[in-house]
């Protein structure tokens, strides 16, 4: 057969990539069954037929491949609403008729979301049912990366609290506590549920396939409950208006979380949607392997789900701000004398971590000197250490401390810059190779350990802003 309209070219019938298209057939198309792979160039209708008769023949099409009845909805608009603005036959329609439609969409404020949909419904109407290529190397539009909104534990139990009715609570209830999608909330069945197992079954979520998640035990005797007032194959939220054979409206449930949202002050803006989010985020928080949350969720890619480490909390028993830590750290003790130069009292060098079990080796003054007319100070480390190597030792009962020497490291200069942030300036560590040479191996270490100038850096700067 002939596609829609003899083309002037050869057909490409491929994708930006070079690939040819995939077959159009829609998620829920059975794969065990036998298929007719036709010519790729074939199509769907030929000639040159109606508006009326196209969209008839489209729509059958969708039907035949199986798409899902939402997709053959919002297909069907968009491709009445670009015929609509072309105004002529659909064999007519050319590229730049479809470049000229997207261009009026974004100049009218569509969101990038609006235009793929409205170039994925042009392109397998047109081009994947109908070979015509009219969409070829028109790319779908970047959509803005936003992060979810994600309520906190406090902000879901008050709108839990807020809820109208003891079936609104519960609704929300298991949309948070299993991760539900909206649609699959209200689909849920009774025989769905699983005392025994623990489970829920939810039948056929979103891209047609089966998942269990696990049964909130919080609110296990209020479904049990609700489970002994109906059979197996009812719904467990049937319409309010009592339809026969009909689950509860998506929009009803909306409707519930708009209430209960507004009864608890929560200033958020919470959809359904949001407890499918805190369900991921909070399990997170709390240490769950991200692959387990992939399962629960019905993600098929792993990409989707670490959205939510994005906007999980970091623990504060875990990671710490650097700031965090200086403050943790004990202020050294200081006096001042008159001739402008204060000094720390004697103070052990930093001790390895604890595991290691090493005793201090050494004794640590810091000894300040004010430049005149600047805000800034030179720092001398006097370090005293006794015969047997260990430094600082306390004298006990009878015994006395005989000192050996004295070791002065220099070259040392702390200022406010410009900014008004203190700045310090270390001098390189071969200026004070010579100085360290009667140390001991343990107090050299020691010095040229990490740790040593963190400790000494924290000490010098509150010393310094206490001096100015």
């Amino acid at each position: 057969m002939s596609s829609l309209q003899p083309a002037t070219r050869p057909p490409v019938h491929t994708y930006n990539d070079g690939n040819h298209y995939r077959i159009a057939r829609g998620r829920r198309a059975p794969r065990d069954d036998v298929e007719s792979n036709l010519p790729s160039g074939h199509s769907v209708i030929s000639g040159c037929p109606s508006t009326e008769e196209f969209l008839r023949v489209i729509h059958q099409t969708l039907k035949i491949r199986m798409y899902a009845t939402n997709s053959r909805k919002s297909y069907l608009s968009y491709v009445k609403g670009f015929l609509r603005w072309h105004g002529n036959l659909p064999h007519t329609i050319q590229r730049q008729d479809v470049c000229n439609y997207l261009e009026l969409l974004v100049d009218g404020g569509a969101s990038a979301a609006q235009i793929a949909g409205c170039l994925s419904a042009i392109r397998t109407c047109f081009d994947k049912f109908c070979g015509r290529d009219i969409t070829l190397g028109l790319a779908t539009p970047r959509r803005k990366k936003s992060q979810p909104v994600v309520p906190s534990e406090s902000e879901i139990s008050r709108i839990l609290s807020a809820a109208p009715t003891h079936a609104a609570k519960l609704a929300i209830g298991i949309l948070y506590a299993a991760g539900l999608r909206n649609s699959e909330l209200c689909r849920l069945q009774v025989r769905d549920i699983d005392f025994t197992r623990n489970t829920i079954r939810i039948y056929q979520g979103k891209g047609c396939s089966d998942r269990l998640v696990m049964l909130p035990q919080t609110w296990r005797g209020s479904i049990q409950e609700l489970c002994r007032q109906q059979s197996g194959n009812q719904w467990l939220f049937p319409s309010l208006q009592h339809r026969k054979n009909r689950h509860m409206s998506p929009r009803t449930l909306q409707r519930w979380v708009a209430i209960a949202v507004d009864f608890s002050g929560v200033k958020k803006k919470i959809t359904p949607h949001s407890f499918r989010h805190a369900f991921a985020t909070h399990l997170l928080e709390h240490g769950t392997d991200i692959r387990y949350i992939q399962k629960l969720l019905g993600h098929q890619r792993l990409e989707t789900t670490t959205i939510y480490t994005k906007v999980a909390q970091i623990r504060g028993q875990v990671i710490q701000s650097p700031i965090d830590q200086w403050a943790r750290q004990p202020t050294l003790g200081r006096s001042a004398d008159s001739g402008g130069t204060c000094s720390s009292a004697p103070r052990s060098f930093p001790k390895d971590p604890p595991s290691s079990g090493a005793p201090p080796v050494g004794t640590l003054k810091i000894h300040f000197q004010k430049i005149e007319d600047t805000t800034a100070a030179r720092v001398t480390l006097e370090v005293v250490r006794d015969k047997s190597g260990s430094v600082g030792r306390r004298r006990s009962s009878g015994e006395s401390l005989d000192v050996e020497r004295r070791v002065f490291l220099t070259g040392i200069v702390v200022e406010k810059n410009d900014l008004n942030w203190v700045q310090l300036t270390m001098p390189n560590v071969a200026q004070w190779q010579q100085p360290m040479r009667g140390m001991s191996k343990a107090m050299v270490q020691r010095i040229h350990s990490p740790e040593f100038y963190e400790t000494l850096r924290s000490h010098i700067c509150q010393r310094f802003l206490a001096l100015f």
